[in-house]
Formats: C-alpha cells, structure tokens, sequence
C-alpha cells in the first residue's frame, strides 16, 4: 500500500490519489482518496482529453480497464457525465455510465444545453457518439423527448429515438410521436423534432465492453 499524493501512468492514462492499494492476485490496483485520472487522444484531431474523478478507482493492470465508484464525474470537450459508477476501456475508447447517469452537452453558439438520462449510458470518446437505454430522457431548452433508447451523434448534432419515442415542447404545446415502426430525429443544432415511419438501428455492437456478448 501506498499512501501521500500517488500517480499512477499506463499508456495514456494518468491517474492521482491519495492512497494506492495493490493486489497481486487480481492484478487491481485500487486508488482512493480524491482519485483523478487523465486519458489523452492518440492525435489532437482524435478528439478531447478525458477527465475522471471519483472517491474510488480501480484499475485492472492486465487490460486497460478502470472502474470509478463514488461521485464520478466524467468530462471530455464539451460533454460532462455523472453517475455512481463508471467502466472505462482505454482500448476501445469506451465508457459505460451506470448509477442515476446523466450526460450533459455544454451550450454552444445557438444550442441550448442538452441533458440526456437513463438507466445506462455508454460514450465513445473519440467519435463523441452516445448510446443511452431504460428510460430515456433528453431535454434541450423547454423541449423534453422521452423514449426506451437513444443514440446521439454529437459531431452531427442529432439524436435518434427509439421506443414509444415522444417528444413535448412545453412552450409551443407541440407533441410529436413517433409511428410504432419508427423513430424520432432530434436535431440538436437547430431545436427541430421530426417523426420518422421507418425502423432505426442502433449501433448497440459499438458500444460493447470487452467480453461483452
């Protein structure tokens, strides 16, 4: 065990906290005590550094793997996410959000903020894309869309919808539904809501976690 201001650097992760205990049989090093980590892009145009905090984080030595529990706060560019734990995949880039999740896009020029919540919400860091199921519900000026999944493109600044997908503008009363074969686009940049009658495919297969099925 180590204790007093500890780092901890693999790869491109650079970890802080004030405790470091070690277990050789778990290959698990486990920080505590303000615990913060930095993942940095491969290349600069690959996107934003990746800041972690939280009261614990436990990083698997054998596979690039660490998992924050505690308060965890995680943000990357203009992208901020909270939740009670946090899985993050130095290799795929990947991080899964569970614990009373939300994420939340930073107002930009004439976009309002936009706060996503579900169940669980997984984010790939250097493509900015989203995966959000169980209860879905994002929310950007006075409109709220609700549904069971969502995937959200931030690069293209588009939400798709799916799942008994509706949307309420609470300003204008306007309610659109999504028909039950199809799905909503939610443009982020322009405030718009549209209803589309064909099926939507998410990506789920993007979002998996090492030895995930």
């Amino acid at each position: 065990n180590f204790t007093g201001a500890v780092k901890v650097t693999r790869g491109r992760l650079s970890a802080a906290g004030t405790s470091l205990a070690y277990d050789e049989t778990t290959g698990q090093g486990v920080l505590s005590g303000n615990a913060s980590a930095t993942f940095v892009p491969e290349k600069k145009e690959d996107g934003d550094t990746v800041s972690i905090k939280a009261a614990q984080m436990s990083l698997d030595v054998d596979n690039n793997v660490s998992t924050s529990t505690g308060g965890v706060t995680l943000s990357t560019g203009t992208q901020n996410g909270q939740a009670d734990k946090l899985v993050f995949d130095e290799d795929r880039e990947l991080a899964q959000l569970t614990g009373k999740p939300s994420l939340t896009r930073a107002a930009k020029g004439n976009q309002k903020e936009l706060v996503i919540t579900g169940q669980e919400v997984r984010a790939l860091t250097k493509t900015k894309t989203l995966y959000v199921r169980g209860g879905v519900k994002l929310v950007q000026g006075t409109t709220t869309t609700t549904g069971d999944a969502v995937y959200y493109d931030d690069r293209k600044n588009v939400a798709y919808v799916v799942g008994n997908a509706v949307s309420v503008d609470s300003k204008s009363k306007v309610t659109v539904k999504a028909p039950a074969s199809g799905y909503l686009e939610q443009r982020t940049d322009l405030g718009r809501v549209r209803a589309l009658n064909s099926a939507y495919k998410i990506p789920a297969e993007q979002f998996k976690l090492r030895g995930e099925k």
